[in-house]
């Protein structure tokens, strides 16, 4: 056998023996295609990515193209969530035995109702019907009755001269009720629920028609609220419940105070995210929500998720929360 040096295989080869007489020196087909023979077609030019027209293509999409696609689906989804939770009211209810209470008596607590352009006076009058249904002897209104302007105010007072209470309505102010209208919207708001039969309890208290001790402390954010004038008239010996908008006051005297203290503020952090509610907010994770006590202490505080929202017109991790204490004789 010999080898041909111009060849790439042995010149005996079947293959070989048919090329070399065409194309000495060379590949036999590019000799060809220089003498006017057809050429062999380019492989990537039978590779047309294009899909045919009027025609779907279900092509592969690369990792990037895949999660953005994705992440944005997911973040509509949660968006979606997040504005349906932020009306989705839940009704809690806890009986709460209360020293020296006679008899049963039924509290409905709303708070942070926040009429806005987020919270529609629809949501409002539905929270109304709500509280109505569950029949309560007394209703106690735990401030943030708007966000910013009192020009949503008339149709939030609207539905709560609604509400039906036979021991009465009684209410607080909070720091959005202060902050309104440039720092001037506290006594259009207490005048407001005065007129429609609101009693406000601004550092001072009443007692009810069943001995119950009702005390509201003002706010603590916006305010400088004087504890001992709110229990200037009460008793060692009475049932006591405090109102007030932040729940921070109860850190200062009211859990050494055998009393029952309910709030709001915090709205349960509305978007609840873990860790990070914490570092944007960390005064409302201190009391976020639901029961507090301390060791050894008698005062007991329970802040409520409340209702409406703020600046943004979603909830996460934090349903909208309309409370009923059932308080019984301890």
């Amino acid at each position: 056998m010999t080898i041909d040096p111009r060849a790439s295989r042995p010149t005996d080869h079947p293959d070989a023996q048919s090329a070399t007489p065409n194309a000495p020196g060379g590949d036999p087909e590019m000799q060809a295609a220089g003498q006017g023979a057809p050429a062999r077609p380019d492989p990537s030019a039978l590779l047309d990515d294009r899909p045919p027209s009027g025609e779907m293509q279900f092509g592969v999409i690369s990792r990037r193209q895949f999660f953005g696609r994705n992440a944005s689906l997911v973040m509509a989804v949660a968006a979606a969530e997040c504005i349906s939770e932020a009306t989705h009211i839940e009704t809690l209810r806890y009986t709460v035995p209360l020293t020296g209470l006679k008899s049963p008596i039924r509290v409905v607590q709303l708070t942070d109702l926040h009429r806005s352009i987020f919270v529609t006076e629809a949501y409002i009058a539905r929270v109304v019907r709500m509280a109505n249904a569950l029949q309560p002897d007394l209703v106690l209104l735990t401030g943030d009755f708007i966000s910013y302007d009192t020009c949503y105010l008339p149709s939030c007072l609207r539905h709560i001269a609604k509400l039906n209470a036979p021991l009465g309505l009684y209410a607080v102010l909070g720091n959005h009720d202060y902050a309104a209208d440039a720092y001037t919207g506290g006594p259009k708001i207490a005048e407001g629920l005065r007129r429609i039969g609101v009693h406000m309890l601004i550092d001072r208290s009443t007692k009810l028609a069943n001995g119950i001790r009702l005390i509201g402390l003002d706010d603590v954010t916006t305010q400088a609220p004087c504890i001992d004038a709110g229990f200037q008239y009460a008793l060692p010996d009475e049932p006591t419940i405090v109102m007030t908008h932040n729940p921070q006051l109860w850190s200062h005297e009211l859990q050494h105070r055998d009393c029952l203290t309910v709030c709001g503020h915090t709205h349960g952090g509305q978007i609840n995210l873990p860790l990070i509610t914490e570092i944007v907010h960390p005064d409302r994770t201190w009391f976020l929500k639901g029961w507090f006590r301390r060791n050894g202490l008698p005062g007991r505080l329970y802040v409520s998720r409340g209702l409406g929202v703020v600046n943004v017109p979603m909830r996460f991790r934090s349903r909208p929360e309309l409370t009923v204490f059932d308080l019984v004789p301890a």
